[in-house]
């Protein structure tokens, strides 16, 4: 039963993830990745302080959410059909609705003290909002990207915007760097994809894939998953998760690091060491796009592609 469980989950993923590669995977690849991962050895164990529950995407008047934010009051979920970002306050009671011509397909959202960070889809743009989002600070045209290639995590540093894709191409794999007060963009050597996040002024990144090894295929695989930090454009390896276990949206404390894991389909916590240690949250969907936002104690997990939102809280 767990094999079939976790060949389940898998395959969700891999569907999400090789929509639109260039190299595809075969049923029994994936078996045989699934049945030699450490993740398939690994005993899950539930951690019985936190609770959970599902909001109806429909009843918050949203067609297609595609980013979440948030913030010590509120929560911002982005509505790519219908061109708008909803605020809404913790008890899911609509504040505000942000409608602005710069907007026509919002998707993944970031918000600071003095501004809302957004990325429109539809026109390939960050588009910066003023805190009471009344004024456009900045609207800045991203780099061209294949149209399999999708903007999965948004990340602000200070006066330095980071962006990773979701893509097979090794052209796109690249962590995105805008710095604002110079309006140049750049793109990071190293070839990544997965997530990141910004804590105690720096940036750290989790790779929800690499690389295949061989020059026969081209795109990325499941394989060895790392926590980085950033340091002078470079990713430093700081330690190692459980292999070919799909990471990751994540949260990084001072404690602990909080990981959506898409291979088991569930929050996972890991002590300073990285050490596996339980899951606060088990979900029935999997969707390796999922975004995570909130505090460890309060926690927003949205998956874009299965219109699912959860929120997590510590009892």
């Amino acid at each position: 039963m767990k094999k079939i469980i976790m060949l389940t989950v898998c395959l969700l993923v891999f569907i999400h993830l090789c929509a639109c590669s260039s190299t595809h995977t075969s049923q029994n690849e994936i078996e045989e990745d699934v049945e030699h991962s450490a993740l398939y050895s690994t005993k899950r164990i539930k951690n019985s302080d936190y609770t959970y529950k599902e909001i109806n995407i429909p009843d918050l008047q949203i067609k297609k959410a595609a980013g979440l934010a948030s913030d010590s009051e509120y929560l911002y979920v982005s509505d790519v059909e219908n061109a708008s970002i909803n605020c809404y306050d913790r008890q899911f009671k609509l504040v505000k609705r942000i409608q602005i011509p710069e907007l026509s397909a919002p998707s993944l959202l970031y918000k600071t003290d003095t501004a809302l960070y957004v990325i429109n889809k539809q026109t390939n743009t960050l588009v910066v909002l003023s805190h009471d989002f009344s004024k456009v600070l900045h609207s800045i045209v991203l780099p061209q990207k294949e149209s399999g290639s999708r903007y999965i995590d948004l990340e602000v540093l200070n006066d330095l915007v980071y962006i990773t894709l979701n893509t097979p191409w090794s052209n796109d794999a690249k962590i995105i760097e805008v710095n604002m007060l110079e309006k140049q963009i750049k793109q990071l050597d190293s070839a990544f994809v997965g997530f990141i996040y910004a804590a105690k002024e720096q940036l750290y990144a989790i790779n929800s894939l690499e690389p295949y090894k061989t020059n026969e295929k081209t795109g990325f695989q499941g394989g060895q998953n790392s926590l980085f930090l950033l340091s002078q454009s470079q990713l430093v390896k700081k330690g190692e998760l459980i292999s070919k276990s799909y990471p990751g949206d994540f949260i990084y404390t001072n404690e602990f690091l909080y990981v959506y894991t898409a291979g088991w389909s569930s929050i996972d916590r890991y002590d300073k060491q990285f050490n596996y240690i339980d899951s606060i949250a088990m979900f029935s969907n999997s969707d390796i796009e999922s975004v995570v936002s909130g505090q460890d104690n309060h926690l927003f997990l949205l998956m874009p592609n299965d219109q699912k939102l959860y929120e997590v809280i510590r009892k």
